[in-house]
């Protein structure tokens, strides 16, 4: 997944100054990797090439993060406090947004599962203080059925960088119930650089205790 991630960063940009169809060079530049055609020395030029022009995906939170950043913190919203873990990384639509996967830890040892999708402004070398949007909205129902996108329960997050910190709000935001019946309001959130062992490890020994805001 690394090397189709240089790749696609490579293959994005160049994407903004000419015509073509992405999706198909993506899959053909995968195709290489895996018949080894693409070679060490390929790879090194398109590592320096996407450290050249997405700087800040090497650095994100002020740490070395190649292509993808990974972070816990406890979400604190008027119904409860929730740990929450992320791990995003570069899209391969445009050169300013993050995609990727979340966590949210409802009750103890239930886990709802989120998709991200984010984007900064401000940004380029680092992100540091670059202000940040983050979406994070729920994912296809668990056995396998499509509904409807407008339905879905998210919670859409403002903030910036601040060193290793990611600090969000919602703006006091409210865009929809998730399918439990689950009402996130009046949310915030300070993610710092984590594992996944420690969001398990914090969701555990959660509470849940209603918070008054």
């Amino acid at each position: 997944m690394y090397f189709r991630s240089l790749i696609s960063g490579v293959k994005v940009i160049r994407s903004t100054s000419r015509c073509g169809n992405v999706q198909q060079e993506l899959r053909e530049a995968a195709v290489m990797l895996q018949h080894k055609k693409f070679g060490v020395f390929g790879l090194a030029i398109c590592t320096v090439a996407v450290s050249l022009l997405i700087p800040w995906a090497f650095h994100m939170g002020g740490r070395l993060t190649p292509l993808y950043w990974w972070g816990t913190g406890i979400l604190v919203a008027r119904s409860g406090t929730y740990p929450l873990y992320v791990l995003m990384y570069p899209t391969m639509e445009r050169a300013n947004g993050l995609q990727g996967w979340a966590s949210l830890c409802t009750a103890r040892n239930t886990v709802l599962p989120l998709e991200v999708n984010g984007r900064f402004r401000g940004g380029w070398w680092t992100l540091n203080h670059a202000a940040m949007e983050l979406g994070l909205f729920e994912t296809q129902d668990p056995r396998g059925a499509l509904f409807d996108p407008s339905t879905r329960g998210s919670i859409d997050l403002f903030g910036s960088w601040s060193g290793p910190e990611l600090i969000l709000d919602d703006r006091a935001e409210h865009l929809g119930n998730f399918r439990s019946g689950l009402r996130i309001e009046h949310a915030s959130v300070t993610l710092k650089w984590g594992s996944k062992s420690d969001f398990k490890t914090a969701c555990s020994n959660i509470s849940n205790i209603a918070t008054s805001r």
